[in-house]
């Protein structure tokens, strides 16, 4: 085991360059493959960066990953960018490209691409792509277009969101489709069976229940309310300009 662990990295160290960390003044190698099996049993260290391919059996840990990324699990201190495929995965900063979790996508930084997770994806930052999620899909905000069981987008968002259920307590611009679609401010198009702009409204919305505080579009659906309107409430048809 040794041995092979040695031959390893031997291997790696073949094209190995370094670079410091802007911020914090640290020296980081940089190596065109990382081979884990778990990350303290993994070569190069979890201080490199890859730049090519890194294969992770259980846990893999790399300061920055560029190029292909597989494994079950893995955390990254200054992000990736390529293609990522992993069961769950964790990146301390921004990630461009593809991204695929089985399980979870957990961002703590920006993230621009595609990004698939099997239950949830996570992007603390702003996300721009397409984002597709089983149960849930949280951004801080939010470009694009949106897939999920619960779409969460906590800034002012835009794009398309499809969900059963899809919320914005922010300003939200463009088309909400689901069972249940809120919104603090809404611009756009809200489809479902409970469609709510607290604040304000403009466009359309069409469901069984229609709600906005202020809105100024129309409104179809077996209730209808617009509590700043001519017409408070409605059955069928409403609208206020």
């Amino acid at each position: 085991m040794r041995k092979c662990m040695l031959a390893l990295f031997a291997a790696t160290a073949v094209g190995a360059a370094s670079a410091k960390d802007l911020f914090s003044g640290e020296e980081h190698y940089t190596t065109p493959f990382q081979f884990c099996f778990w990350s303290v049993l993994q070569v190069p260290s979890p201080t490199w960066n890859v730049n090519g391919l890194r294969l992770g059996v259980f846990f893999s840990e790399s300061y920055d990953v560029t190029g292909l990324d597989i494994g079950l699990s893995c955390y990254n201190k200054a992000g990736m960018k390529g293609l990522q495929i992993q069961a769950f995965d964790w990146e301390e900063s921004d990630v461009y490209g593809l991204q695929i979790g089985a399980l979870a996508n957990v961002v703590s930084g920006v993230e621009r691409g595609l990004q698939i997770g099997g239950l949830v994806n996570y992007v603390r930052g702003d996300f721009a792509g397409l984002q597709i999620g089983g149960v849930m899909n949280y951004n801080g905000m939010f470009t694009g277009m949106q897939i999920g069981g619960y779409n969460y987008n906590k800034g002012v968002s835009s794009g398309l969101m499809i969900g059963v259920a899809n919320s914005t307590p922010n300003e939200y611009t463009g088309w909400a489709i689901g069972a249940v679609n809120y919104a603090t401010r809404f611009k756009g198009c809200q489809i479902g069976v409970v469609n709510v702009a607290a604040e304000t409204g403009k466009g359309c919305q069409i469901g069984v229940y229609n709600g906005a505080a202020k809105y100024s579009g129309v409104q179809i659906g077996v209730l209808n309310v617009i509590d700043g309107g001519e017409v408070p409430v409605m059955v069928l048809f409403n609208a206020n300009f």
